[in-house]
C-alpha cells in the first residue's frame, strides 16, 4: 500500500484568508477573457465564490486577492451557507444552508460588475489587498429567483452543482400532396435544445434535480 506523506504534498497555488467567519464551501467561476487577454497582453481574472458561516457569500479575485463581492444570502440569521454553485456563464448562483433550504440567484449583473471593476484596476498595494475591506458590489447586484425547502428540515444541503442537459423533441412534418392537400408523412424533425439544471445533495441522504 503506498504511503502519502504530508511533506510531499505540493503547496497551494493561492491562499486567500481573512478575519471572517468560517468558510464552509467554495465554487470556481471560469475565466472570462477580454480581447487583450486573448492577445496575451493581459492576465485573466478568475473568481472564487465562498459561502460563510455568517450566511454571506463572498467572491475573491484570485489574480490579486481582492474581495470582489459580498452579500448576505438571506438564509435567516444563524444559518450557514454550506453549499454553493455557479453556472459556467456566471448567470445563475445557487446557495444551500444548514437547515435544508436552497436559494437560486440571478448573478449576471454582479458578475459583469466584478469583471468591469477588475479590468479597471491596476496593481494594488499590500494595504489595498486587505480582504477585510468592503466592496461596493453586493446585495443590490443579485436577484433572488426562488427560495424553497429542498431537503428535510434541519439537514444540511451538502453539495450543489450546475450542468446542462440536451433534450430532443421530435415533430411530424406535413408534405404537400399532388392536389395541393397536406399529407402527413413519416418524416420527423428533431429539435434539440439545451436545458440548464442543477442538482443538490443533502444530509437527508437524498439528491434532487432542479431546473435553473
Amino acid at each position: 500500500t503506498p504511503e502519502i506523506s504530508e511533506t510531499a504534498l505540493p503547496p497551494p497555488r493561492a491562499n486567500i484568508s481573512a478575519a471572517l467567519p468560517a468558510a464552509e464551501c467554495a465554487a470556481w467561476l471560469p475565466t472570462r477573457r477580454t480581447e487583450n487577454e486573448h492577445r496575451g497582453t493581459g492576465l485573466p481574472h478568475t473568481f472564487l465564490f465562498v459561502g460563510h458561516a455568517d450566511g454571506h457569500v463572498r467572491a475573491w479575485d484570485v489574480k490579486d486577492g481582492r474581495l470582489a463581492l459580498d452579500f448576505f444570502a438571506g438564509h435567516k440569521r444563524g444559518e450557514s451557507v454550506v453549499s454553493i454553485a455557479i453556472d459556467p456563464s456566471g448567470a445563475r448562483l445557487v446557495t444551500g444552508d444548514s437547515v435544508g433550504r436552497v436559494r437560486l440567484w440571478d448573478a449576471r449583473s454582479a458578475v459583469d460588475e466584478m469583471h468591469r471593476a477588475s479590468n479597471g484596476l491596476r496593481s494594488m498595494s499590500t494595504r489595498d489587498r486587505d480582504p477585510t475591506l468592503k466592496t461596493r458590489i453586493g446585495r443590490d447586484d443579485v436577484e433572488c429567483l426562488g427560495y424553497w425547502q429542498a431537503h428535510a428540515i434541519g439537514t444540511c444541503v451538502n453539495a450543489a452543482h450546475f450542468f446542462e442537459l440536451e433534450e430532443t423533441e421530435e415533430e411530424e412534418e406535413d408534405e404537400e400532396g399532388e392536389e395541393g392537400g397536406l399529407e402527413t408523412t413519416d418524416k420527423k424533425r428533431r429539435d434539440r435544445k439545451v436545458v440548464e439544471m442543477f442538482v443538490t445533495a443533502g444530509e437527508d441522504r437524498r439528491a434532487h434535480l432542479w431546473s435553473a
